[in-house]
């Protein structure tokens, strides 16, 4: 490094005696004239590069002016538009937006946009929804009508059995319709339940049919082979027998002492021997076809149909059959509809 003879620079000795020396001297060793120490002479260090000026302190009266200057400018920025909500959808949008990009509605026509592709699309899907609704539908009503033909065939059975009728066993068909229709059919209604109480009904009407013309019919008839129908038969027409013979007439009255006359004549039939039962049974369907043929034209006939209608209604209709009647119709559309629902 090339220096300039003349120049001079300042070394400082450990004493603090600060030395003015030629700066050709810089490298050389000179004796310091205070303490007489010997101080090598360097070159000066470089001075420091001129700091920035720093920024104004907090709460100085240039930050009060840059903060002026600041709201100078927000005030000629112009505000945003305020945002708005979709009237379809409720998404948020802008204030002069005129379509809604979530759902494409058409703010200033009020309407969907929608294009013939996606009509299409939305009507093809209407009519899927619809096979499969009317498909669970079907099938749930055949398992309804299923439930009930098997709960009114388990209600015959117990009929037979027991020689009476369990009227919960009714409810009991109900439930079974019910629970068919609910399985079946994935959307409940209204519909859904009427018809699981229809064919609840269906079930009990047609075990009652059954357990009438199986039992009850045989016994009043007398058209049966079997001992046991005979005997009932024959218990019967003994019943009315000793009504006869006691000049009981009056309807009412006979109803009123049906019981214990009945109760009369089924011991007398106890006693007797099959072959003595079978004996009767023959002289009262000789009577009762010898009554028919005396008969007056035009008059209903004796054990006729409508003689059977009335036998029927009035064997299987009594007051808590209908209880139970309309205790399982009303089950059915319970849980056929899962709860009230709107009409479709």
């Amino acid at each position: 490094m090339s220096t300039n003879p003349q120049a001079t620079i300042i070394v400082s000795c450990s004493c603090g005696t600060k030395l003015r020396v030629s700066a050709a001297s810089v490298g050389k060793k000179a004796k310091c004239p205070k303490c007489q120490a010997v101080v090598t002479i360097y070159a000066p260090k470089s001075p420091p590069p001129t700091p920035s000026p720093s920024p104004p302190a907090a709460g100085g009266s240039d930050l009060l002016g840059d903060l002026a200057q600041y709201e100078q400018q927000s005030a000629s920025v112009p505000p945003l538009p305020a945002a708005a909500a979709c009237s379809n959808c409720g998404a948020p949008i802008a204030a002069n937006a005129r379509v809604c990009t979530a759902c494409g509605f058409d703010l200033k026509k009020g309407r969907l946009l929608t294009t013939a592709a996606s009509s299409e699309s939305v009507a093809k899907e209407k009519a899927v929804a619809l096979a499969k609704s009317a498909g669970t539908f079907l099938l749930g009503s055949i398992l309804s009508l299923v439930g009930a033909l098997l709960g009114g065939g388990v209600w015959f059975l117990v009929a037979w059995y027991l020689n009476a009728e369990v009227g919960y066993v009714a409810w009991g068909i109900g439930l079974v319709a019910g629970v068919g229709m609910m399985i079946g059919c994935k959307e409940p209604s209204m519909k859904a339940g009427v018809v699981a109480a229809a064919m609840s009904a269906v079930g009990i009407l047609a075990a009652k049919a059954a357990i009438f013309f199986a039992v009850i019919y045989i016994v009043v008839t007398g058209n049966s082979n079997n001992i046991d129908a005979q005997r009932g038969f024959v218990t019967v027409q003994m019943a009315e027998e000793i009504l006869d013979e006691k000049g009981v007439t009056d309807d009412a009255q006979r109803d009123k002492q049906w019981e214990a006359t009945y109760a009369e004549a089924e011991g007398r039939v106890e006693k007797m021997t099959d072959e003595q039962v079978r004996q009767k049974w023959t002289e009262y369907r000789e009577a009762i076809k010898q009554a028919k043929a005396e008969q007056p034209p035009g008059e209903p006939e004796v054990g006729g149909g409508g003689a059977i209608f009335k036998a029927f209604v009035a064997t299987q209709f009594s007051l808590f059959d209908l209880l139970w009647f309309f205790l399982a119709l009303g089950t059915a559309y319970k849980i056929g509809s899962r709860g009230p629902q709107k009409e479709e």
